[in-house]
């Protein structure tokens, strides 16, 4: 029987080079009455070129099709945890297209304790279900072909019954001294109660083959976040005795804006660029520093109830 009041997401990002990323996502969206819907989205970022390509392919719910490997593909574009195809068409009539293979450098976890699972059909629920890999293959973006060698890709999932009241996600591709290092981290705050419960955080760091990660309910508050809406946003964390600084410059210019919805047909509104930068202070306990940066490569979106302003809204 098809759940009801229930949504869905796989989605990959990759970071093409040169200042130029992709992100992809196939959404199921199933309300608590009338029919499901099913999207297929694909945007693509150049510093160089903001605004540059942003479609939002809806199809029924019949599209939805689940694939023996833990994928899902929708009509002819497929998404599992070793690769993604397809393509999508914008306003304009451009299309976009992608074929990408990969072999996961690091092993998928879930941000939030298992146990948190069963209280999704009221909130989200994620999972890094490929936190870094490198792909082959191609992006094609209106005749523009990047192939792609060793790319930096990840792919995460996630379901629930409600997106948050407000938002930050956070994920980084390579470092500038470590291309296969990663951060991934979520800092949110449940619309239960009209947003104002605690927020919940989780971080989850790879930097010279040593990985930090936030675990257990303890890890649920292991982030300090601060975004006031501009082009700077801070956060801190502490894991293992390393305490974590870091600093994201988002090039506002760059943001895409995205209407979500949740399956009571609430709208929800965020903002997202791959193609920020970021920079991490890390000080051991004995003090010893290292700072790390990724230029051009790190993931970026803000949410929230309040419709955004001064962003480009193509979705």
């Amino acid at each position: 029987m098809e759940r009801r009041g229930w949504y869905e997401v796989f989605y990959v990002t990759a970071a093409l080079g040169g200042g130029r990323a992709a992100w992809l996502r196939w959404t199921l969206s199933v309300p608590r009455q009338g029919p499901a819907s099913t999207a297929l989205w694909a945007c693509a970022f150049d510093r160089q070129r903001p605004r540059w390509f942003a479609a939002r392919n809806q199809l029924d719910g019949t599209a939805w099709r689940p694939l023996v490997d833990g994928g899902v593909a929708l009509g002819d574009a497929r998404v599992s945890g070793g690769g993604c195809s397809g393509s999508a068409v914008d306003e304009g009539g451009r299309t976009m297209r992608w074929e990408l293979e990969w072999q996961p450098l690091a092993t998928p976890f879930a941000f939030f304790p298992a146990a948190m699972e069963r209280l999704a059909g009221g909130a989200t629920y994620p999972i890094v279900s490929v936190p870094i890999a490198h792909a082959e293959g191609h992006v094609d973006v209106d005749g523009e072909r990047m192939e792609c060698q060793a790319t930096p890709v990840q792919q995460s999932h996630l379901f629930g019954g409600r997106h948050a009241h407000r938002w930050g996600w956070v994920h980084a591709l390579g470092f500038d001294t470590d291309p296969d290092g990663y951060l991934v981290l979520v800092w949110a705050r449940a619309a239960r109660l009209g947003g104002r419960t605690p927020p919940v955080s989780s971080i989850a760091l790879r930097v010279g083959g040593r990985e930090l990660r936030a675990a257990g309910f303890r890890g649920l508050r292991s982030v300090l976040w601060g975004d006031g809406g501009a082009g700077l946003v801070h956060f801190s964390a502490l894991i293992d005795g390393v305490d974590i600084e870091g600093e994201l410059e988002v090039p506002t210019d760059l943001l895409t804006g995205v209407t979500y919805h949740d399956p009571d047909g609430a709208e929800v509104f965020c903002a997202n660029t791959e193609v920020a930068d970021l920079r991490l202070r890390l000080r051991e306990r004995d003090g010893a520093v290292q700072t790390v940066s990724c230029r051009a490569a790190c993931g970026f979106e803000r949410g929230s109830r309040t419709r955004l302003q001064g962003v480009w809204q193509p979705l």
